[in-house]
């Protein structure tokens, strides 16, 4: 994402031009209408606000967000043509939630776990996926509060939380899918 931003953002206008910033002889252009193919920029802002809810990086949200902006005026006149980049603004402003899973001795507890979140519709939610054995630190380096999370007696162990706010671990899928009930029964 550093490299797509260091030669392709347009620091001037915002958004993300077809051809890299350095090369001057070309028209650089943006593309944001989402046919069937959703857009370059649609794609780039859905991207940045994942990876800055992965690796607590405003720096990231902050551009996702500039490009909404800088195409607003479009959106607004026809926001059927923007569906992808509505589903990023519906990422940066609505309800999201951060999954953090240790994997641990029990595999098929982790399955049962990824199970449940790919059986329910959470479509503003990051996964921190941590195999079995895997160092923290290591881990820690790149996204810097996992440091203070960490497995359960070698038990699969997963973090809900909603915008970095944690609920307590659970160790098992049944309190897993309990907290999942929770988020969904909210929204009703």
């Amino acid at each position: 994402m550093d490299y797509f931003i260091k030669h392709f953002w347009d620091e001037k206008s915002y958004g993300f031009q077809f051809s890299d910033n350095e090369d001057k002889e070309l028209l650089n252009t943006k593309e944001v209408y989402d046919g069937a193919i959703p857009s370059s920029n649609s794609v780039a802002a859905m991207n940045l606000i994942r990876l800055s809810r992965i690796i607590y990086n405003n720096d990231y949200e902050e551009k996702a967000n500039k490009i909404i902006t800088t195409f607003s005026n479009d959106i607004m006149r026809y926001p059927e043509g923007y569906t992808f980049l509505l589903s990023a603004f519906d990422f940066i402003i609505g309800d999201s939630y951060e999954i953090i899973l240790f994997e641990g001795e029990n595999v098929e507890e982790s399955n049962l776990i990824l199970d449940e979140i790919r059986n329910k519709f959470l479509p503003n939610m990051t996964l921190i996926k941590i195999g079995l054995g895997r160092k923290n630190e290591s881990i820690s380096e790149v996204i810097p509060y996992l440091k203070n999370y960490k497995s359960i007696d070698n038990k699969t162990t997963v973090y809900l939380c909603e915008k970095f706010f944690c609920k307590k671990p659970v160790t098992n899928v049944e309190d897993f899918r309990e907290l999942l009930n929770s988020i969904s029964s909210r929204k009703q």
